[in-house]
């Protein structure tokens, strides 16, 4: 824990001490107060990925253990970052760019068959 003394030759000085019943009477004793420590700031890491199963490329974007994957057009990938709250670098949009490959040969009739695979695997989950 993180204390600052009051008083006493080392007054306002902060340092790292032992949680204890010692450091306890201290603080009772008005000698020290505990300090809150504020974590740094964690900046996201950005990544551009590909898929193990797709091959596709994908931004990633890792926040500790928080993780957020995008592997949509190129023009959307700001605002979907946007709307969970992160900026996304402008080297990273012009790297996803220059990666990104539409999936073809897909249309409409694919994209259903896609949804209805996905509704089915959701399913066969709640069962279990």
């Amino acid at each position: 824990m993180k204390v600052q003394f009051l008083t006493g030759p080392r007054a306002g000085e902060t340092t790292h001490v032992e949680r204890s019943a010692t450091t306890q009477l201290l603080i009772d004793a008005g000698m020290v107060k505990e300090v809150q420590e504020i974590p740094a700031a964690v900046a996201p890491v950005w990544f551009i990925g590909t898929g193990v199963h797709s091959g596709r490329a994908h931004v990633r974007c890792q926040i500790g253990n928080r993780a957020e994957i995008y592997d949509g057009p190129p023009q959307h990938l700001v605002a979907a970052f946007k709307k969970l709250g992160f900026e996304v670098p402008a080297h990273t949009v012009a790297q996803y760019t220059a990666r990104f490959e539409p999936v073809l040969g897909v249309g409409a009739d694919g994209a259903e068959m896609f949804k209805a695979i996905r509704k089915g695997h959701d399913d066969n989950l709640k069962k279990d």
